[in-house]
């Protein structure tokens, strides 16, 4: 099984090249996901599995509110969703 799901549109991704930006994901300091423009996980850090106790295969291909939905404050997803729509990224430290 992948740890990083193939997008939407199928477009093929040359494997070698998306190995590559896997090993560099994964060598990365704390806990990320990338999702698709409908909030599908393509890649969820190894981060994501110690704080949230979801595994990747449990994760990849769902959306964040299926699994842990509903946990953060109305303030919390209300700053997120505006940074998603205004600049396609957001950022917080959650503890």
């Amino acid at each position: 099984m992948s740890d990083v799901v193939d997008p939407p549109n199928k477009e093929k991704i040359d494997p070698d090249k998306m190995n590559a930006i896997r090993q560099r994901f994964e060598k990365l300091a704390g806990s990320f996901l990338i999702s698709d423009k409908k909030s599908s996980v393509l890649y969820a850090s190894p981060g994501m599995e110690k704080i949230t106790g979801y595994s990747k295969a449990q994760t990849l291909g769902k959306r964040p509110g299926e699994l842990w939905g509903g946990k953060m404050s109305k303030d919390f997803y209300g700053q997120m969703w505006k940074s998603l729509k205004n600049s396609g990224t957001f950022t917080e430290k959650v503890e």
